[in-house]
């Protein structure tokens, strides 16, 4: 599967989405667009058992009979710590094509926030 990753803090609130969160799960075949490449991180990973979508949904506050957006996304994939610092400003560079990083994550990345 290949993960677009959201890089730096889109803005303050939770309602935003924040360094690192997983924005959308594509299949292995995908490539990313022009505007894609520039705008997102895009990581391929092996896929794992289960349903992928969960990955790309906003969590929300326990026990509230209206829910409240707690974060923009569940989980998230700390890519800052794969990187070297080249790669690193590459990354959140939103005018800089980038390529597909393989076999560089796996799903052990995955955080839960």
């Amino acid at each position: 599967m290949r993960l677009m990753i959201w890089t730096g803090d889109e803005g303050p609130t939770d309602l935003d989405l924040k360094d690192g969160d997983v924005w959308e799960v594509k299949p292995d075949s995908w490539v990313p667009g022009t505007q894609e490449a520039k705008k997102w991180l895009n990581v391929q990973m092996a896929e794992y058992g289960g349903d992928q979508s969960e990955l790309v949904q906003p969590e929300y506050a326990v026990g509230s009979p209206d829910p409240v957006i707690r974060h923009a996304r569940k989980y998230y994939i700390p890519y800052w710590l794969k990187l070297t610092p080249e790669e690193l400003a590459l990354a959140r560079d939103k005018n800089a094509t980038k390529d597909v990083m393989l076999d560089r994550f796996d799903v052990w990345d995955i955080t839960r926030k």
